[in-house]
């Protein structure tokens, strides 16, 4: 069993009606020895229906060369018990955490050969956490990142991105997609990679995001004879496994 730690918030701000960016520092232990990638599982402290407590996981924003402070951002859902209880912490608020979990890590041989990040919705920090990482720092270069959003205020301002992608960051994309759920969406994703990545070869690939719609992407690169280990998965809502029609939120 994971033993909790502790952080306080010591800053937060919100960036428009539904997205909220906290900044915190460590308590106990006095430092988190987090990889740019990986996530915390947030306790609320809320107990649910089913009597377990309400706990949700939000991937690190901020740069992992900074152990002794962490930034979550996180869009509020209606009804979200973890995205609630964030929007609603004060500065001073001290909380309780696990992690850092998953295994979203840059790649551990020599740079070689290009890498694809693909982001959709609040799968983005995920993505950002990654490539702002000291250990993907060699990485940068041969790197392509797609993010798609249903628009420039939908999460974090597009502004606001654009000045926390490294400068050596090699392609950056922003594309505008149908909401979450939508028939469309899938389709125009698949067709909005591949004129982008037409004629490259990746040697590692990232999905992170509405796992409807990174289902059919990781089918479509097992398709063009990609190993399955050369493609990793963070599913943030819609999981892989979960099928039906309403929209299940993982870190609401």
């Amino acid at each position: 069993m994971a033993i909790p730690k502790q952080a306080r918030v010591i800053h937060t701000e919100k960036w428009n009606d539904v997205t909220c960016h906290i900044r915190c520092e460590m308590l106990s232990p006095p430092e988190l020895g987090f990889v740019g990638g990986q996530y915390v599982i947030v306790d609320s402290g809320i107990q649910l229906p089913n009597g377990k407590r309400g706990k949700r996981a939000y991937s690190i924003a901020s740069r992992d060369s900074d152990q002794r402070h962490f930034e979550l951002v996180v869009r509020r859902i209606p009804g979200g018990v973890g995205s609630g209880f964030i929007h609603g912490m004060p500065p001073g608020q001290i909380f309780e955490f696990s992690g850092p979990w998953g295994k979203f890590l840059p790649p551990s041989e020599t740079p070689s050969g290009e890498i694809l990040v693909i982001a959709t919705d609040t799968g983005l920090t995920a993505a950002l956490g990654l490539i702002r990482g000291k250990e993907f720092t060699p990485f940068l270069p041969a790197t392509t990142l797609i993010w798609f959003l249903e628009s420039d205020s939908y999460f974090i301002p597009l502004d606001l991105v654009r000045e926390w992608l490294p400068g050596e960051l090699g392609e950056w994309h922003p594309v505008q997609a149908p909401p979450v759920g939508d028939d469309s969406r899938t389709v125009l994703c698949r067709n909005r990679i591949e004129e982008i990545i037409q004629g490259k070869e990746f040697t590692r690939i990232y999905l992170s995001g509405d796992g409807w719609v990174l289902s059919e992407l990781k089918e479509l690169f097992l398709d063009r004879g990609y190993p399955e280990e050369q493609i990793l998965v963070e599913t943030f809502f819609n999981h892989l496994e979960l099928k039906a029609p309403s929209v299940q939120e993982r870190r609401s």
